[in-house]
């Protein structure tokens, strides 16, 4: 009967591995690096990068560069703005006082930024009809967020710390000014941009 049934439990437990998700730790030391270019979101990267830390030196994460461009441009996209939103990825040149080191770090520190913030945020799309009446006022001129607007909060506890709308509207709201209405519209004076940000309103419990 032991024998008989050998192979049935030999095949469940092959079953079991199978099923089982393959996690950030499965994936071989000497090959991180070039797995690192197929992920597919920032928390992906980020998990790799912190289970495989003697795998990412210096020179490998200047790698790392255009993975997270082109994570970042595909974020953006999944985000349901359409063209409303633009974010600015940083660029060199920096500061020439600073060494290549220096601006490699900076510039992984910023869309590292960006994308933790973005993906982390939560469900981006119920401000597209805010978004889209500040496209219209501007002249066609989507919103575009930079340095300043990922530098609203001073750490990434006190990111996690918030509500989902109070972490999308500081984000977004950075940097609106008020502009008087055209003057042929129909708005109600006084009439400022900032009032198509006002965060969602929810009833206290």
């Amino acid at each position: 009967m032991a024998t008989n049934n050998a192979p049935s439990a030999n095949h469940h437990h092959q079953h079991q591995q199978h099923d089982r998700l393959i996690g950030a730790a499965d994936v071989p030391q000497d090959v991180a690096p070039t797995v690192a270019e197929y992920v597919r979101s920032y928390a992906q990267l980020e998990a790799l990068v912190d289970g495989h830390p003697t795998q990412f030196t210096a020179a490998v994460l200047t790698r790392l560069l255009p993975i997270l461009q082109r994570l970042l441009g595909t974020l953006l996209a999944s985000l349901g703005l359409g063209g409303f939103l633009v974010c600015l990825i940083p660029q060199l040149p920096l500061p020439a006082a600073l060494s290549h080191g220096c601006c490699t770090a900076y510039l992984i520190q910023q869309l590292t930024r960006r994308l933790f913030m973005l993906e982390r945020g939560g469900n981006w799309a119920r401000w597209r009809p805010h978004l889209e009446m500040l496209y219209l006022l501007q002249g066609n001129r989507p919103v575009v967020l930079g340095d300043g607007n990922f530098g609203v909060f001073g750490s990434r506890a006190a990111f996690i710390g918030e509500t989902e709308a109070v972490r999308q509207w500081k984000i977004l709201s950075r940097g609106v000014i008020p502009v008087p209405p055209p003057p042929s519209s129909l708005l109600p004076a006084p009439f400022s941009l900032t009032y198509h940000l006002t965060p969602p309103i929810r009833p206290l419990r």
